[in-house]
């Protein structure tokens, strides 16, 4: 959030500096919570004063719970400045008075050099001309001393550099090589040590950063996986199927046709909840799936529609896999949205085709399109989503590869064309083996 707050990137700073307050916010870290708040307030002084300084007010509140006096003292000189540019040079006045005492107490002399020009500053506005010279003199005297004090710090380097020089030029005058030796062997020594010491840190810290983030991604995975599970199929899907089966039975005296849809509605949740601990099946598996749930929704949904399940000639359906649960949220959005409430017959085609060495799922409808009148996403569906990105961003970080999808409206008619793109892969791999 720093860096790009330094490149004036700020939505990318603002994007990071959020994900470090909700770290922080979890773990009472308050000396981050103070540095977070306070960048996001110099990001969006300008832009919003009121934001701004709601920002360093709580850098202020997190700074004060640290203890840390530094960070307390900059954020309040930067709620000064916000005030003075809100045009409230009297409150103004009374913080930077704060921050002066702060900046005191914690003895950076940086802190109380900024805190004097504030103040020149404000009692200038405010008509207060001998405060003003004042405070001016004191950030003069201030900035003329650690300029003074760079400069003797450098002038002593010189002049140790020098004496070191003189010192050489004295031990090769009296032939010490013996000693010159012997402390080059010791320097030598030590940088090997030190060198060694360097190498086992890093390499552990390396480790440890690699551990972290192998432990991070399987916590995620763990995540997603979990909320997964809880969102495999939208309970009302078996809610109103089962309506339908009865209102079926009540109409109907073919026993046989009854059995044949339990039959189709049973496999359906069988293979729903079978997908739970797999974390592929092949395509041969997924469209069979499809066509059954396809033909349960048909079955008990109200406007007529028509689909077809097909696929790509040269496709290994009982060889290539896909992970189960991503195509069929699509499937459901497009009937539950696409098709409800039209006027004429609904159409959903799904097909799998291999391109250029990726698994291509299309899955097209004719309903109302993205552009057309829309209704409240179902809570379900909208969820679903989000776990269906998390799992090919998970799937494209495993297998390195470019899974992804897209979603918009058809560009030959009416209704929306998702394209959803997979790594190949296959049942022989070992490391694509189907989990039982």
């Amino acid at each position: 959030g720093l860096f790009y707050n330094e490149e004036n990137l700020l939505d990318s700073s603002s994007l990071y500096l959020n994900k470090a307050i909700a770290i922080g916010s979890t773990t009472d870290y308050y000396e981050l919570l103070s540095n977070a708040y306070n960048i996001k307030g110099i990001n969006v002084a300008e832009i919003n004063a009121d934001t701004a300084l709601l920002y360093f007010n709580s850098a202020i509140g997190f700074a004060k719970q640290a203890g840390l006096i530094r960070n307390e003292a900059s954020a309040t000189l930067s709620k000064a400045i916000i005030l003075q540019m809100k045009g409230n040079v009297t409150e103004a006045l009374k913080v930077a008075d704060q921050g002066l005492k702060l900046g005191l107490k914690s003895e950076r002399m940086v802190t109380v050099l900024n805190a004097y020009k504030i103040l020149s500053e404000l009692n200038e506005e405010a008509g207060n001309t001998a405060a003003s010279y004042s405070y001016y003199k004191k950030h003069i005297a201030i900035k003329d001393s650690l300029v003074s004090k760079e400069n003797y710090a450098r002038i002593e380097e010189l002049k140790t550099q020098y004496d070191v020089e003189i010192k050489d030029k004295e031990i090769k005058s009296l032939s010490q090589m013996a000693a010159i030796q012997k402390l080059e062997i010791r320097q030598r020594n030590v940088l090997v040590i030190s060198l060694a010491i360097f190498i086992i840190m890093a390499g552990l810290g390396i480790w440890l950063f690699i551990r972290q983030r192998t432990l991070r991604q399987k916590q995620t995975i763990m995540e997603v996986e979990q909320r997964l599970n809880r969102a495999r199929m939208n309970p009302h899907f078996f809610f109103n199927a089962l309506t339908s089966l009865q209102q079926y039975a009540i109409r109907q005296q073919d026993g046989m046709a009854m059995a044949s849809r339990l039959s189709q509605f049973s496999d359906v949740m069988r293979k729903t909840l079978e997908s739970t601990y797999q974390e592929y099946i092949t395509i041969e598996e997924e469209i069979a799936y499809l066509n059954q749930y396809l033909e349960i929704q048909k079955n008990r949904y109200p406007v007529s529609f028509e689909f077809k399940v097909s696929h790509g000639d040269d496709l290994e359906i009982d060889e290539v896999l896909i992970p189960p649960m991503i195509v069929q949220p699509f499937i459901e959005n497009s009937i539950e949205h696409g098709l409800a409430g039209i006027d004429w017959t609904g159409k959903i085609l799904i097909h799998f085709e291999t391109r250029e060495q990726e698994l291509y799922v299309e899955i097209l409808d004719n309903g109302k399109g993205l552009g057309g009148e829309k209704q409240p996403m179902n809570e379900h569906i909208s969820r679903a989503t989000e776990i269906i990105k998390d799992r090919i961003y998970l799937l494209a970080t495993k297998m390195k590869s470019n899974a992804r999808f897209n979603v918009g409206n058809n560009p030959d008619g009416k209704g929306v064309l998702v394209a959803i793109y997979f790594p190949l892969m296959y049942k022989q791999q070992p490391s694509m083996a189907v989990k039982s």
